[in-house]
This record gives structure tokens, sequence and C-alpha cells, in this order.
């Protein structure tokens, strides 16, 4: 009986799609976010406000989880070894 002991490595092309769509959603929820802040800037309507802001809010927060991990930095999703150092610092500090 063979066993696998090494997950098969997703295609390419599909971490560079995850990351275009995360960061679409990032820019779209901060451009809500924005419009309902100006939009709504010393109106009474802060209820209105608050529900437009919080669409851009739930649009930002599954982009951002999607694109966490830049896929030009290399490394391997599954253990977060990509796109996580700080600039600046060496690697493994």
């Amino acid at each position: 009986m063979r066993v696998r002991l090494r997950a098969r490595p997703r295609p390419r092309g599909w971490r560079w799609v995850r990351y275009a769509l995360g960061r679409f959603l990032q820019v779209t929820g901060l451009m809500v976010t924005l419009v309902a802040a100006t939009a709504y800037f010393g109106t009474p309507s802060t209820t209105s406000m608050l529900r437009m802001m919080l669409v851009g809010v739930l649009l930002f927060l599954p982009g951002w989880l999607l694109a966490r991990h830049d896929p030009s930095a290399g490394g391997d999703l599954s253990t977060g070894s990509g796109g996580e150092r700080t600039p600046g610092r060496p690697a493994g500090s």
C-alpha cells in the first residue's frame, strides 16, 4: 500500500487568481468605506453611514484573508512561509 506523505502542490496559476481576487475585494471594500465616509459626512443619517461602512468592511476582510500571501514571494501557502517577512529584517528573526 502506498501512502502519500506530501500533499499535491497546487497549480501556481490559482495562487495568482486567489491573490488578485483578494486584492480586488480589498480595494472594493476600501472604496465603499471611503464613499460612505464622504457621502454621509455632516448628515444626520448616521445609521445609513454605518451600514454602508459595514458593507465595506465585510468586503475588505475576506479580501485580506485571500491576499495575505504574495505569490511572487515564493513559499508554500499551507505552511505560511511566503511573504511574511518584515522588510529590512533578515529571515528567521
